[in-house]
């Protein structure tokens, strides 16, 4: 989503996402360290829930689309107005 939107963000973005995953993988060793496993579980669990809503929200903001522009024209039904010829010689 964000690289349709502004593609100049994306090394920046994929920066931040390999410095939070080192930093989360730190942080789920000491939560199970102090809490146990199974609550290092369920945290990682609550923080996919949150990023997959922040994805779908995202998705949803007027003027985003996932289906790409078509870089020729339709009509309103639907048609391409180009037409396809081809020139064949004559039997």
């Amino acid at each position: 989503a964000a690289l349709v939107r502004s593609p100049k963000l994306a090394p920046w973005l994929w920066g931040i996402n390999g410095a939070t995953s080192v930093l989360a993988s730190i942080l789920a060793v000491v939560i199970a360290l102090l809490w146990g496993i199974s609550v290092s579980f369920w945290a990682g669990l609550g923080c996919y829930v949150v990023a997959t809503l922040a994805f779908i929200w995202s998705c949803l903001q007027e003027g985003y689309s996932t289906v790409p522009k078509p870089n020729y024209p339709f009509t309103s039904e639907g048609e391409s107005v180009m037409e396809v010829t081809a020139d064949h010689p004559e039997d």
